[in-house]
């Protein structure tokens, strides 16, 4: 029953991560900078 109170977090995380596409500079690409999806290499981006 725990998880059940988790649902909301995750589905405001989910939005917030869905709508930077729209307010990024990057746009698109900055799904693809958050932290649940970059790479553990350092200096990448460079």
């Amino acid at each position: 029953m725990g998880w059940l109170s988790l649902l909301p977090a995750v589905a405001f995380y989910v939005l917030v991560v869905y709508f930077t596409q729209f307010t990024s500079w990057n746009g698109i690409w900055s799904l693809y900078e958050q932290h649940a999806f970059t790479l553990p290499v350092p200096f990448f981006g460079m």
